[in-house]
């Protein structure tokens, strides 16, 4: 059982680091946060059990709130939805980048959340089990993984404001200054050219 739980939180946070959309990558920090319960459950110790049972109700919080974050950033973006990629600035961007931004934290298990107790004591319970150490390791790396993940999503999918009217892009200066073929065509001097007068 602990092979699959390790595995399990292993594809659960590489996962969050290579969603391409918001709610895949709350799905999946539900996934690396299930291996983590899984993992203070496979080494059978007392203490271990108790910070499964802690672990457990925060988990199960924490996902429903970043779920619910998730969605209402995905409304109110309009046709970019939940994608991780740089959009307009939305309705109460501010207020939902707080929020997604909590979540992310409890989801991650940083303090001072109750995500950050949580793995303390896990990692406590599992410290004299069989294998303890392997979890050690993976939830520690994996943690890593996952603020890496959350940073990269609330970077890819924050509210940039628009271009302001007055300036045009490098491109679009550059179309105007160029005549369309049809412009050219429609003008009653085109092909000709007027003759300059020095000749």
């Amino acid at each position: 059982m602990l092979p699959a739980a390790l595995i399990t939180i292993a594809l659960g946070f590489f996962g969050v680091l290579a969603a391409k959309g918001l709610r895949d990558l709350a799905a999946f920090a539900v996934v690396g946060s299930m291996g983590t319960l899984l993992a203070a459950v496979a080494v059978f110790q007392p203490d271990a059990m108790s910070a499964a049972l802690y672990y457990t109700v925060h988990s199960t919080l924490a996902a429903a709130a970043l779920f619910l974050v998730v969605d209402l950033i995905a409304v109110r973006r309009g046709e970019y939805g939940d994608a991780i990629n740089v959009g307009p600035r939305f309705q109460d961007v501010e207020k939902l980048s707080a929020l997604f931004f909590l979540a992310a934290i409890a989801m991650v298990g940083l303090p001072p959340l109750s995500g950050f107790i949580g793995k303390l004591l896990i990692l406590d319970g599992v410290r004299d089990a069989a294998g303890g150490y392997w979890i050690w390791a993976v939830i520690l790396i994996t943690t890593v993984i996952g603020i890496l993940g959350f940073a990269r999503a609330a970077a890819g999918s924050s509210g940039r404001a628009p271009p302001s009217r007055g300036t045009a892009t490098p491109a679009a200066s550059t179309a105007a200054a160029r005549p369309s073929p049809w412009r050219r065509a429609s003008s009653p001097c085109w092909p000709w050219r007027p003759s300059s007068p020095d000749r």
